[in-house]
């Protein structure tokens, strides 16, 4: 994602995921198309080789909300759509955006066409992103209670010792 969770917002987090989901759907596509092709398909070798400077009209349909976000950046909106699914393509070719390798439907085709099957459903990485949110702060908890028990006046010397020592594990798994 490029950014600490903890950062953003929970409106930014839930778009991050839907992103996160986005692009785990459109990975899952491209492990359909290795399977069906027992390969990467021959036009992605072509397109990496031989970029193709001219235009073709298509028909598609997109969701309203997508079309509604592009048209809102004024004219030109279909040259916009156009550049994001080329930055996609070009970061797919580049290996930057992970997707399955040419050697994985020889090397491991039942993992590549099981992965292919999975659908993942949508808001699956906002689950996983609040799950990661109330771990951190369970640890934030329960390192301050251990500094505050580091710090109680009174307090058995052997609790004092095992908070310290809880203390110095997590710096250590930080470093690491």
């Amino acid at each position: 994602m490029g950014r600490d969770p903890k950062e953003m917002t929970k409106a930014e987090r839930v778009q991050a995921s839907y992103m996160a989901d986005a692009l785990h759907r459109i990975e899952r596509e491209v492990l359909r198309a290795v399977t069906e092709n027992e390969g990467l398909p021959q036009s992605w070798h072509e397109v990496a080789t031989q970029p193709s400077p001219g235009k073709c009209r298509v028909t598609m349909c997109l969701d309203v909300d997508v079309v509604k976000f592009f048209k809102a950046m004024g004219p030109g909106y279909q040259t916009k759509i156009n550049l994001l699914l080329r930055a996609w393509m070009h970061g797919r070719l580049a290996k930057v955006i992970k997707g399955p390798d040419a050697t994985d439907i020889v090397l491991r085709p039942a993992v590549v066409a099981e992965q292919a099957k999975r659908d993942i459903p949508w808001g699956e990485m906002a689950d996983a992103l609040e799950q990661m949110r109330l771990m951190q702060e369970q640890e934030a908890y329960w390192e301050r209670n251990d500094e505050a028990l580091v710090e109680a006046e009174g307090l058995h010397p052997e609790l004092r010792e095992k908070a310290r020592q809880r203390i110095e594990a997590r710096k250590k798994g930080r470093k690491m």
